[in-house]
């Protein structure tokens, strides 16, 4: 699924999507994340502190509306799950 298609000498074109398209980036992130936080409970964690609080912080950035404190959030979330 191609979302921006570049257009010479004129920019880009940001391409239709549907529904099912959505969709279709949810579940594949649901699997995506499914099997890190299984990797990494098959490691045994002592200290899982940082990751609750920054979980708590993307959900009350969805409360609010934020899409930057959202991505954001979710950005540090994700990489400090890479580094555990």
């Amino acid at each position: 699924m191609g979302l921006v298609t570049p257009l010479r000498n004129r920019g880009f074109r940001v391409e239709p999507t549907t529904l099912k398209d959505v969709e279709d980036v949810f579940s594949l992130r649901v699997l995506l994340e499914r099997f890190a936080l299984v990797t990494l409970a098959n490691q045994g964690l002592s200290d899982t502190a940082s990751l609750v609080a920054l979980a708590d912080a993307v959900g009350k950035a969805v409360e609010r509306d934020s899409v930057t404190d959202y991505i954001e959030t979710d950005r540090r979330f994700s990489s400090l799950i890479k580094q555990s």
